[in-house]
């Protein structure tokens, strides 16, 4: 179980590091995104089921959230 999963992942990164250095390798995917899976892009429903489900995703929003309107806005006419 475990071991495979390592070898697995050791496995992948040493392909990209064969594509990154010009060596033949895996052409079907270029992307390590790819070799596990991941869309190529993201849209909102994936940001937010990251946000409820990932609680460093959570804090980050947070964190600038809470820090946004500490003082009352300077309205210059």
């Amino acid at each position: 179980g475990e071991q495979f999963l390592v070898n697995a992942l050791a496995e992948a990164i040493g392909r990209q590091r064969m594509l990154y250095a010009g060596q033949p390798g895996n052409t079907k995917r270029t992307k390590l995104w790819d070799e596990f899976g991941y869309p190529n892009s993201l849209e909102f429903d994936r940001y937010y089921r990251a946000y409820e489900r990932n609680a460093v995703a959570f804090a980050a929003v947070h964190k600038l959230l809470d820090s946004c309107w500490v003082d009352n806005p300077t309205i210059i006419d």
